[in-house]
């Protein structure tokens, strides 16, 4: 056949040969190399941000001590809010009463907000360490295939089914994302929880969506060479 080129997800461009594709055998074992390659820093970025924010928060946990201040203040309870006869002032009880509200409002908002940061570092290192674990299991795949030495037919048949997993597992990091915005809208203590899971599914969409146009690309260019098969 004639050469043609094409150029996969990687930036690299591959030109067909005589025998009927030999170097879609490598096309398509470098675009799963880089699939998984992305996968893994993603996966890696994830766990190494959820074990810090996690490590940060524990370390900025108070102490017992700084634990009954907030309750002291927010129940009326200090030094100087009673009398010599036990009695509070009654002249400050209103503004006593408002400081009081708006300490318990400020800590809530804070609490919240650590809450949800804290979910969502939780979902950043469970997700990574599933994407770790996929990519070690896609790896010892790839690894068999480059040993066991593909055709181009089973090549371009190995880079159709990757296709095919990367265009499923885009339609499934919709449904994430938009589970994750349904649980962030719905239920503001697991907010956290959603946002975590948004930012999960936009990030694994991106991925699947560039390398799934990628694997389509590499296998329509070069027409089947088995009698019989597509031209």
């Amino acid at each position: 056949m004639a050469g043609t080129t094409w150029t996969s997800g990687t930036t690299r461009t591959v030109r067909t040969t005589g025998d009927g594709g030999a170097d879609l055998v490598a096309a398509v074992l470098d675009e799963e190399r880089a699939l998984l390659r992305g996968l893994a820093l993603w996966a890696g970025a994830s766990v190494a941000a959820g074990l810090a924010v996690t490590a940060l928060r524990r370390g900025s946990r108070p102490g017992p001590a700084g634990d009954g201040a907030p309750a002291q203040i927010a129940s009326g309870i200090g030094p100087r809010d009673r009398t010599g006869s036990g009695q509070r002032p009654p002249a400050r009880d209103g503004l006593r009463a408002a400081a009081a509200h708006g300490f318990d409002v400020g800590a809530s908002m804070r609490a919240t907000s650590t809450s949800t940061v804290g979910d969502v570092a939780r979902q950043a290192l469970g997700w990574g360490l599933v994407d770790l674990a996929i990519v070690g299991w896609g790896l010892r795949g790839l690894r068999r295939a480059r040993r066991s030495g593909l055709t181009p037919d089973a090549a371009r048949a190995r880079g159709r089914r990757m296709a095919r997993v990367t265009g499923v597992n885009a339609v499934l990091d919709v449904g994430y994302v938009a589970s994750g915005v349904a649980l962030a809208a719905r239920a503001p203590r697991r907010r956290g929880d959603g946002l975590g899971i948004v930012v999960q599914g936009l990030a694994l969409l991106w991925l699947d969506v560039r390398h799934a146009s990628a694997f389509r690309r590499l296998t329509s260019a070069v027409p089947d060479s088995r009698p019989g098969g597509p031209t």
